[in-house]
């Protein structure tokens, strides 16, 4: 992609890989609410069900007002306009076929008017050990005037 991920991403990446041990994915019981301190607000969670859909089990506080509103209980292709819902979608099925944390570089706009870039990361849970059924997001808007991309880049890592 060209830049480089945001810290506080890069610091949830290397805690959902200690979590991994020697597996694939940790399970949502390999960690607890307090463990999350670090990126709270930042974080989401999204339970994953057959379509496949995601519910959205938890919005983080900056999440809920970056995105102007708590998407909590609501499927997250019904939340999305319809105009940006493959996009903001095809992260989520890499996950889900790659098996593997994706990094997204994303143009966004603010409610002002102004334009900048956030970076999402998601990050395949497996209670199972068989299947991923729960996505972690950490979501981190730049606050820099530094441009970003021209249009969203996601990578498997």
């Amino acid at each position: 992609m060209g830049d480089s991920m945001h810290p506080k991403l890069d610091s949830l990446l290397r805690f959902w890989t200690g979590l991994c041990a020697a597996r694939a994915w940790p399970a949502r019981r390999d960690f607890q609410p307090e463990d999350l301190r670090p990126w709270l607000g930042h974080i989401a969670l999204l339970d994953v069900q057959p379509g496949p859909r995601f519910h959205v089990r938890l919005t983080g506080v900056v999440i809920a007002e970056f995105d102007g509103g708590d998407y909590t209980g609501r499927y997250l292709e019904d939340a999305v306009p319809p105009e940006i819902r493959a996009m903001v979608m095809a992260p989520y099925l890499a996950v889900l076929a790659e098996g593997r944390p994706v990094h997204c570089h994303t143009p966004a706009g603010y409610a002002d008017g102004s334009f900048r870039s956030l970076q999402r990361l998601l990050l395949p849970l497996s209670g199972d050990g068989q299947r991923i059924d729960m996505i972690m997001l950490g979501l981190y808007p730049l606050l820099t005037d530094e441009p970003g991309p021209d249009s969203p880049t996601f990578r498997a890592l």
